[in-house]
């Protein structure tokens, strides 16, 4: 039988990821990783965790990534959404949480971040972030 790793959340944490690749190496079987979201955050710079994601050590697990609320956030403010901004987030925590996530993501990451999917169909599941209809639900 095949194993999955699936995780959301890991908000730019680096050590996070660290500790979860090493912990993955440890169990039998799991062939794939899933990352479902919330990659980025403004509580911390978040470009180490996104280069490993993006380019995998060697012996790391490849991940697969899609994005959720705060890559959306993300994107929207800085015009990968058309018009919209990141109202949702500038409503629930203020404008200096969206600067502060503006700054915490370098502007190099952010093609690779609107090129991720809304989710996965693997098998016969489908691995998203939130609901079918939006990451905001």
């Amino acid at each position: 039988m095949e194993r999955w790793a699936l995780v959301t959340g890991l908000r730019g944490d680096l050590n996070l990821y660290e500790h979860l690749q090493n912990d993955l190496k440890k169990k039998r079987g799991v062939e794939h990783l899933f990352v479902l979201g919330d990659l980025v955050s403004p509580d911390h710079c978040c470009d180490a965790l996104l280069n490993r994601l993006r380019f995998p050590l060697r012996n790391d697990l490849e991940p697969h990534c899609i994005y959720g609320w705060w890559e959306e956030q993300l994107l929207a403010e800085q015009g990968y959404r058309g018009d919209r901004k990141a109202d949702d987030l500038r409503q629930s925590h203020g404008d200096h949480v969206v600067h502060a996530l503006v700054e915490a993501v370098d502007a190099d990451h952010l093609n690779w971040l609107s090129s991720l999917q809304f989710g996965f169909i693997e098998l016969d599941c489908a691995l998203i972030h939130g609901s079918s209809a939006d990451v905001n639900d």
